[in-house]
């Protein structure tokens, strides 16, 4: 089962969507990919295991993900419910006001950072019925922070969000006029506001784009997929692919990767 809804019309300049998926069995391996997200993930039935490249292993019940992370392995036990708050990507920063580029380069425990007050949201949504509960009960959290969120909505937000929603090639000196600031301003912004340089955000959003096209569409070669995607040749994609999966195609699962 896997469901998307909007949340409350006064949140939807903050958060796009909240995600609901449910797997009623085990799954030893799930291959993740990078996304130009932020997110807050929740748990609430088997808590989800990562396993990085380093041999650490972590285990989550809710976590807050930004774009450029170390993938990790995934894998549960049991009956797996995911709750996903799916972010503008800048909402979360005009949301609660912390710097994107504070979180560093592997998924962090929200009850860490938000602390008693996130911990009582997990635990009742981790009691909910099912998903209606649970997107009433976001609901409910994110209309107290928006009532006075702690950063205003400015030119450079739009310019981010056309980023993540365009297809033409990235230009930061194009961006940053558009924005009114100029290139320095508009980088030491965007690293606040989503975690990470603008040519690297960019990047990040049209690998992602090009491996959402390959999972729909298997049938079509590296070289078609580079040219609806913007890239310059299917080399190119391919130097993309190997340095975010360290993989060569012929050697991915796309069958068991978590691409969305």
């Amino acid at each position: 089962m896997h469901v998307k809804k909007p949340p409350h019309p006064f949140l939807q300049s903050y958060i796009k969507s909240y995600w609901y998926l449910e797997v009623p069995f085990s799954n030893p391996g799930l291959q993740t990919t990078v996304m130009p997200e932020h997110a807050l993930y929740f748990y609430p039935k088997a808590k989800v295991r990562a396993d990085y490249a380093d041999n650490t292993t972590k285990l989550h019940s809710t976590i807050i993900c930004i774009p450029n992370q170390d993938l990790p392995i995934m894998s549960w036990n049991g009956h797996y419910v995911m709750l996903k708050v799916l972010f503008h990507p800048t909402g979360f920063f005009r949301l609660f006001g912390i710097p994107m580029s504070s979180f560093g380069s592997r998924a962090i425990e929200t009850i860490e950072v938000f602390g008693s007050e996130f911990k009582e949201l997990y635990e009742r949504i981790e009691e909910s019925a099912g998903f209606e509960q649970m997107r009433n009960l976001l609901d409910s959290f994110f209309l107290k922070k928006a009532q006075s969120p702690l950063k205003d909505t400015l030119a450079i937000d739009v310019s981010i969000q056309a980023m993540l929603e365009g297809k033409a090639s990235f230009s930061v000196d194009d961006a940053a006029q558009k924005a009114y600031l100029s290139t320095r301003q508009f980088e030491r912004n965007f690293i606040e506001r989503v975690g990470i340089l603008p040519k690297r955000f960019s990047r990040i959003v049209r690998f992602s784009r090009a491996m959402k096209l390959k999972q729909e569409h298997p049938q079509y070669s590296w070289m078609t997929i580079a040219y609806e995607c913007g890239y310059h040749d299917h080399m190119h994609l391919l130097r993309d692919f190997r340095h975010f999966t360290s993989k060569v195609p012929s050697n991915f699962d796309f069958e068991q990767a978590l691409i969305y």
